[in-house]
């Protein structure tokens, strides 16, 4: 077929791949560049980059004194690619306590669509008064997780907690009792 210019822009008879290497630049490309609906195939080597960040924040006080999972907080995110890596940085601002007792241990676990993690039955931490007189704890543990994407569903990250029948309370973002504190999650996801 022969090349032939139209004259309202298009140009038909060019096939596929017909340009030369390098002919196309950059600056020839539209600032924004829509690709819904397209598959992008990166080239051999990209494995492992950085592909999205998403940021949350929670600063709502949250408590139970349960001694069963309750979500303390939940966000939603939606992945770019199947078989990509998220890992998960959640650092929450949790508090224990016990009023005139002496075990102020409690439960935590990050549950990443719908897999546990550390396990089921979550990270025992808390605090032990020997004396009896009634134990609190306040702790910013950093949690790590990888997670394999499975699809491009928006999945959930949660955190829960119960008091495991031990803390009178376990609450979130009240390390002072009377001052909101604030909890974060960052979620990068990684190029398979």
């Amino acid at each position: 077929m022969a090349l032939v210019l139209n004259g309202s822009g298009s140009i038909t008879g060019l096939s596929a791949g017909g340009l030369p290497d390098g002919s196309v630049t950059a600056d020839d490309i539209a600032s924004t560049l829509d690709l819904s609906g397209k598959t992008v195939t990166l080239p051999a080597g990209t494995g492992g980059k950085v592909v999205k960040v998403s940021t949350y924040q929670k600063s709502s006080y949250v408590d139970t004194a349960g001694s069963t999972f309750v979500d303390a907080w939940s966000e939603t995110y939606t992945p770019v690619a199947s078989g990509n890596t998220i890992l998960v940085h959640m650092n929450p601002e949790l508090r224990a306590s016990r009023n005139s007792g002496s075990d102020g241990r409690f439960y935590v676990k990050v549950v990443i669509d719908g897999t546990s993690y550390p396990g089921s039955s979550g990270y025992e931490m808390g605090a032990y008064d020997y004396g009896g007189s009634g134990p609190w704890l306040d702790a910013k543990p950093l949690f790590l997780f990888y997670h394999t994407l499975s699809s491009t569903s928006p999945i959930t990250i949660s955190l829960q907690f119960h008091t495991g029948g031990q803390a009178q309370n376990v609450a979130l973002n009240n390390a002072n009792w009377n001052s909101t504190q604030v909890s974060s999650l960052v979620v990068t996801e990684i190029a398979a």
